[in-house]
């Protein structure tokens, strides 16, 4: 148990001292005169009134306690929970140049791409509360998403991408320039971009490995996942060591994806990694009994009342 306004219990001893004041010294005296005590000795031995005389006085007592814990707002029930710290911004940068458009061998007929669009927004909705941007690279990369919480837009974004919207090309290097524009002055404590390729690196305007020092520079890492498939059709090859290297001088990870599976796994490993320099344990209050306290005394005070004018009732 905790109090959120623990000054106010100094108002018990206050409290108490008034009462004392005002029991044995400003209270007034009121005097019954009989002509003989043996008359009503017999019933005041037997009357539960007169057992009972004590009870408003302690009802009233109890009513003030009641109000002044109230006042301190007693907190119960603790539950453990995680809270990101300062949350996880993130770009996904996505290779949408020609080749991305071949159908990979599995039975849909899905492309590349179609299938990189579903595993990107499953991976999406799974970050709420953080904030992602959306790059696409071919000849050149185009910003198509700035840092945003609104995932569902980014999901329209996401689905509404198709190649040939840049000139063909697969420029990995201004992909990761162009995330980094978006992560520079980021104040979240977790800065990654995820960058999907099916391919090599064949424009040299800025190459690969110079983004990477200016993404070591800057604290952020970089993600890089090849997916190319096991039989495609376009023969195609990604550079392994140059996508590993960008990756690991970073601090990120180099995924090989072959199928869905792999690429889905890939996007989950690396949430599970962010989210895991992230999580600070803390404890969050459950349950505020102040309310339930105030109507302890409002019916303790109903019942002062009815028991000192009608059960108890004191005839000066």
């Amino acid at each position: 148990m905790r109090f959120e306004n623990i000054e106010f219990l100094w108002l018990i001893p206050i409290a108490f001292l008034c009462a004392l004041f005002i029991s044995l010294i400003a209270a007034p005296r009121h005097n019954l005169w009989i002509s003989n005590v043996e008359l009503i000795r017999e019933n005041f031995k037997s009357n539960w009134r007169v057992r009972l005389r004590w009870l408003p006085s302690f009802l009233r007592v109890t009513v003030v306690l009641l109000l002044i814990v109230a006042l301190a707002r007693p907190q119960f029930g603790l539950k453990r929970i995680e809270i990101p710290s300062e949350g996880i911004d993130m770009v996904v940068a996505l290779d949408v140049s020609s080749s991305m458009d071949l159908v990979v061998d599995n039975r849909k007929g899905e492309s590349r791409l179609d299938q990189s669009k579903d595993v990107v927004i499953d991976f999406v909705q799974n970050l709420a509360g953080n904030r992602i941007g959306l790059v696409i690279f071919q000849s050149r990369s185009l910003i198509l998403s700035p840092l945003t919480y609104d995932h569902n837009a980014l999901q329209r974004q996401i689905e509404a991408i198709e190649t040939g919207m840049i000139d063909d090309g697969t420029a990995i290097g201004l992909g990761v320039m162009e995330s980094l524009s978006l992560l520079k002055n980021s104040p979240a404590k977790s800065r990654a971009i995820i960058l999907l390729t099916d391919g090599q690196n064949n424009v040299d305007v800025v190459l690969p490995i110079q983004a990477s020092r200016v993404a070591e520079t800057l604290g952020i890492k970089i993600y890089t996942i090849g997916f190319v498939g096991q039989d495609s059709v376009s023969g195609m090859q990604i550079d392994k060591q140059m996508l590993r290297l960008v990756a690991e001088r970073t601090g990120g990870f180099f995924y090989n994806a072959t199928t869905v599976n792999e690429l889905t796994n890939a996007y989950q490993d690396i949430s599970k990694l962010e989210k895991s320099n992230l999580s600070d344990i803390t404890y969050s209050v459950e349950m505020d009994i102040m309310q339930h306290l105030i109507w302890c005394a409002f019916a303790l005070l109903i019942f002062e009342f009815i028991s000192k004018k009608f059960l108890l009732k004191v005839y000066p």
